[in-house]
């Protein structure tokens, strides 16, 4: 019986003698993650901050460039027939006043402005902001 409780209170010492390093080494590991969900926390809001000054950020329908206005190519394609040509003629009217990031604007958004396809006015967009 002796023996039981010596080997009892000797598992029991070495159990809890365990604990202190398993603890310090949970709490690291917990400094180490909030520290790391703070960079995240951090970068997560820059880049939303970002977002809100990049072309994508044109949700608000405010052209870059003061003489391009690509709601106007909006405006003709949803008021009028809506057809390819439409498109193409503005883009070859207007492409020198708007500047690349319009261009890459209305090339992303195009296709949900009409139910043409806009293969080739999407193309001519591209090329456009490709050569400012």
């Amino acid at each position: 019986m002796k023996i039981t409780i010596l080997l009892l209170t000797f598992l029991s010492s070495i159990a809890f003698a365990h604990e202190p390093n398993e603890l310090t080494t949970l709490r690291a590991t917990n400094e180490a993650l909030n520290l790391r969900l703070a960079q995240l926390l951090e970068e997560n809001a820059r880049l939303r901050k970002s977002v809100g000054t990049t072309v994508i950020a044109q949700a608000g329908w405010k052209s870059l460039s003061t003489d391009c206005d690509p709601n106007d190519l909006r405006r003709v394609l949803t008021e009028g027939s809506g057809r390819q040509f439409n498109a193409t003629e503005w883009l070859k009217r207007n492409a020198r006043k708007c500047s690349k990031a319009d261009l890459q604007y209305i090339a992303i958004n195009i296709h949900d402005w009409t139910s043409y396809a806009m293969y080739d006015a999407i193309r001519l967009a591209n090329f456009y902001a490709d050569q400012k």
